[in-house]
């Protein structure tokens, strides 16, 4: 692990160099290359910001380069989705366009997976299920496997939520039809995982094993709304299983990375905080405890207008006895804005 420390921070001190050089030069096309591999780095090192996307974006499209255009203003959206997604919308606009009028098919569906991710945490289920299927459309037509899974990822748990079977079915059979042919990853075993569950639930697959020595490296980059949802779904599944061991394990280590983020996402702060709600009450913890734990989370989703995450607080305070009648009914009003029908 310090060899490999060592080797990044070797990788950012020479791409570092490598643009100030190529500004030196003046030349835009030189520099547009040394701005892609110094966002690279930085981005492996998780030092990368919007703001350093925002950059990659106008040098590319005045220099013409369309494709780091769009990487540009997709990966700015990336970096607003947890806590700014109403932001997103505005440059997948200018991202969608500049897709279509260069006719780049892919690009343009990975556009579409970006604004289902917005639109899954901002609780416009409606339009991100429009988008997501726009997505899916397109990425089994062209075998673009990786962006059907992204996708998958955030319309799957609308669909267990508002109890879309016929959806599940869809995403169970794609699947299955590719069975072993999925790479292995901590990012996937903890997505799969989260999918698998829901099939599960649903009678379309058996129950996954998911124990938390295999998942121990899944949860250091705590950030994106379907993954977020994803840990919220796997820790949750401990939790009720009663495997509370598992769970603590787990937010001590969502703590560690949180703790240590470049960009804090209130979102992630906020999923922790429901957790460790969640565990308190299955524990036993004193209501004040777990109402005064679970309101920190509440209050975090609140501000950063997640309405799954904020309905998820209500149910834990609920849960406790701590609610009150102000909370009760806005939970049932999320619950009919977003129509879930799942009760858990």
């Amino acid at each position: 692990a310090g060899a490999a420390l060592g080797e990044r921070v070797d990788s950012l001190r020479d791409a570092t160099l490598a643009l100030e050089i190529a500004r030196e030069l003046g030349d835009r096309t030189t520099e547009l290359a040394a701005l892609s591999r110094y966002i690279g780095v930085r981005s492996e090192t998780g030092a990368a910001t919007a703001a350093d996307w925002a950059d990659l974006e106008q040098l590319a499209a005045a220099t013409g380069d369309w494709q780091r255009a769009l990487a540009g203003l997709t990966n700015q959206g990336m970096y607003l989705l947890d806590d700014e997604a109403a932001a997103v919308f505005p440059l997948t606009d200018r991202a969608a366009e500049l897709a279509e009028a260069r006719g780049l098919t892919e690009d343009l569906a990975w556009v579409d997976y970006l604004r289902t991710e917005a639109a899954f945490v901002m609780g416009d289920w409606d339009s991100a299920l429009a988008s997501g299927r726009r997505a899916l459309e397109v990425g089994e037509r062209n075998a673009y496997h990786r962006l059907v899974v992204r996708t998958w990822h955030a319309v799957v748990p609308i669909a267990a939520a508002r109890g879309d079977r016929g959806e599940l079915a869809h995403a169970a059979a794609w699947y299955a039809a590719r069975e072993g042919h999925f790479p292995d990853s901590p990012y996937g075993r903890l997505m799969r995982g989260a999918v698998d569950i829901r099939l599960a639930a649903a009678g379309l697959a058996p129950p996954p094993a998911l124990s938390a020595e295999r998942l121990a490296a899944s949860f250091s980059d705590p950030s994106g709304p379907s993954y977020l949802d994803a840990v919220i779904t796997v820790v949750g599944a401990w939790i009720e299983a009663g495997a509370l061991g598992a769970a603590r394990e787990t937010l001590a280590s969502l703590d560690a990375a949180v703790a240590v983020a470049t960009t804090r996402s209130r979102l992630a702060q906020a999923s922790v905080a429901l957790l460790r709600a969640w565990v308190l009450h299955a524990a036993g913890a004193p209501r004040d405890e777990v109402a005064d734990t679970a309101r920190t989370g509440l209050d975090l989703s609140r501000r950063s207008a997640a309405p799954w995450w904020v309905l998820r607080s209500l149910r834990v305070l609920a849960a406790a006895g701590a609610a009150t009648a102000s909370e009760v009914a806005e939970a049932r009003s999320i619950e009919r804005s977003l129509r879930i029908v799942d009760p858990g």
